[in-house]
C-alpha cells in the first residue's frame, strides 16, 4: 500500500512552507511489519 499526503501555506513574511511525504506499508513477513515514510519540507520566497 502507498499514500501520499502534501501540504502548503503562506507565512506573515511571505514564504511559502511546503511539505511533501509518502508513506509505503510493505506485506508482513515473518510476523513483522515494515512501515517506509519518505518526507521532505521547503520553504521558499513568496
Amino acid at each position: 500500500m502507498v499514500g501520499a499526503l502534501s501540504a502548503s501555506r503562506e507565512g506573515k513574511d511571505g514564504l511559502m512552507d511546503e511539505a511533501q511525504a509518502t508513506v509505503v506499508v510493505h506485506p508482513e513477513s515473518g510476523g513483522r511489519q515494515h512501515v517506509e515514510v519518505r518526507a521532505v519540507g521547503v520553504s521558499h520566497g513568496g
